[in-house]
């Protein structure tokens, strides 16, 4: 990297939080107290964090970084001046960092910045960037022989730990364990055969004893275990229904005769319909029902279709077509066939019309005027009701212009 190229290399803005200018300022006062500033404490962008104290706006702290560079660059009699006219007098002190290590602020904040070694091989070149040099491998080696030494502390508080905790189960008392540590990251890859199917690689008995402890669980009457070749099966019973109470269950013959067709070959309704008949059946209310498959959802929704078919009824039990409609809205296009197959069979006394209305299913006018129960999807639903208004004026614009070609 060149030195001429250092506009390309500054690189975007960059954003410090009050962390990053809180180091900054611990640097330059221990620059204060000891007289001196160490190649460590500068990296690419120590310089900017340090204007970002004075110039908010990023865009103003980039650009005075790139001219303190360049600045930096210039001789020690032009330095000071400039800097001075640049910064101003507010910002002495921080000039003063400058002026006094400007060869170690700039060529470190360049070699930091540079993708190559062609910055290291410059400074070995110049004697007087020696001792620069000189300091970043001692902090380098410094660096290793700290790491080295934490690792072999926590090395050896690790074993004094497990120490701790055998004695500690001996004498009777609970220690608090750091799952974390515990962690075994090969999980059930090792799994073994054993009665209880784990295989705990750990030095410390102690260990296992407490994850048995933490991690063992009572199962129910009449479960039990299988051991297969690569994988453990555990059987428990499915719990056993309640019982019902007396009348907690509503008779298909205690419906309303016109509703009974809707349910022909039904005995009773279930526990939750039975539980929901009221509401769905004979009064307006909103219904949430939320049950896993099976559990009779579809027959709550013919209650409530029924609710509305029970108040278009003549006097002779027909229905009246032609003042109702009742959307289904069914989560896939294959439930949507299912479901209009099954409430055209269950209506038919009615004389119901059921149709389907999905993205491969279209519906004309008269179809749509002539069906009572529409089942669609969540997708072709909000595209029919929406800007609904503009949707029939295009159809009767449509209208119009054909009967206006037909004349011609």
């Amino acid at each position: 990297m060149d030195i001429d190229d250092i506009d390309e290399n500054e690189g975007v803005n960059v954003h410090f939080d009050d962390s990053d200018e809180e180091e900054t300022d611990a640097v330059i006062d221990e620059i204060k107290s000891k007289g001196g500033l160490h190649p460590r404490d500068i990296d690419a962008h120590w310089i900017q964090r340090s204007l970002a104290k004075f110039y908010k706006d990023p865009i103003v702290a980039q650009q005075k970084v790139t001219e303190v560079v360049s600045i930096l660059k210039a001789n020690d009699r032009e330095c000071e001046n400039k800097l001075v006219l640049l910064l101003g007098f507010d910002q002495f002190d921080f000039i003063k960092v400058l002026r006094q290590h400007r060869q170690m602020v700039l060529y470190c904040t360049l070699l930091k910045q540079a993708q190559d070694d062609q910055r290291i091989i410059e400074m070995k070149l110049r004697p007087e960037l020696h001792h620069i040099l000189a300091q970043l491998q001692e902090t380098d080696d410094a660096d290793i022989v700290e790491t080295e030494r934490a690792k072999r502390e926590k090395t050896a508080q690790r074993r004094a730990a497990a120490a701790a905790g055998e004695d500690a189960v001996a004498a009777g008392q609970w220690l608090v364990l750091d799952l974390d540590e515990l962690a075994f990251s090969q999980g059930s890859h090792l799994m073994s055969n054993k009665r209880f199917g784990i295989n705990l690689m750990t030095n410390s008995w102690f260990v296992v004893f407490c994850l048995f402890r933490l991690y063992r669980c009572e199962l129910p009457g009449g479960s039990y275990r299988q051991q297969k070749k690569s994988y453990e099966e555990i059987h428990v019973p499915a719990l056993k229904p309640k019982a019902f109470l007396e009348g907690e269950l509503i008779d298909i013959c205690d419906l309303p005769k016109w509703a009974q067709p809707a349910f022909d070959g039904y005995k009773s309704l279930n526990r939750i319909q039975s539980r929901l008949y009221e509401s769905a059946l004979n009064s307006d209310e909103h219904l949430l029902l939320c049950a896993p498959t099976g559990a009779g959802k579809t027959n709550v929704a013919l209650l409530a279709i029924l609710h509305e078919i029970g108040k278009h009824l003549n006097d002779d039990g027909t229905v009246k077509l032609d003042e109702f409609k009742c959307i289904y809205i069914a989560p896939m296009k294959s439930l949507v066939q299912e479901m209009v197959g099954g409430f055209s069979k269950r209506l038919a006394p009615y004389g119901i019309s059921v149709g389907e209305m999905t993205g491969d299913s279209q519906m004309s006018k008269e179809q749509f005027m002539a069906t009572q129960i529409i089942v669609c999807t969540p997708e072709k639903y909000d595209i029919v009701t929406r800007k609904a208004a503009v949707y029939w004026l295009v159809r009767i614009f449509i209208s119009l212009i054909c009967n206006f070609l037909k004349h011609l």
